[in-house]
């Protein structure tokens, strides 16, 4: 592998790393903290956002964040405990815009995720 593409890896390695560790800490429970945690992501990830948004402009804001956090690798768990709810509400907005987005299994959702 070349240099650049292995230390660009490493790097966004690093602050995803970072990020998960942010965001476990800190429930982001209100509207102010969602803001920052999305400004945070687009910073980091300028492309995904825009990439979402050209494919699936229909999908809700929790749709949206729940791309965002499967993006980051996070579980189901992770992700409940991260916004204050319950784990099936995470399960449930899954399922819906799997629905929605024709994907069948939790597997293909997350490789579909990647792929943005």
């Amino acid at each position: 592998m070349p240099v650049v593409p292995m230390i660009r890896q490493r790097v966004e390695s690093l602050l995803v790393k970072s990020l998960k560790k942010e965001i476990k800490k800190n429930k982001l429970s209100t509207k102010l903290q969602l803001d920052e945690f999305k400004i945070l992501f687009n910073d980091t990830y300028p492309l995904f956002s825009v990439n979402l948004e050209k494919k699936h402009s229909n999908l809700t804001n929790s749709e949206k964040l729940l791309f965002c956090f499967t993006f980051l690798g996070l579980t189901d768990e992770e992700i409940s405990m991260i916004l204050g709810v319950n784990t099936n509400t995470i399960t449930k907005t899954r399922s819906r815009v799997m629905q929605k987005l024709n994907i069948k299994g939790v597997n293909s959702f997350r490789n579909y995720v990647l792929e943005i």
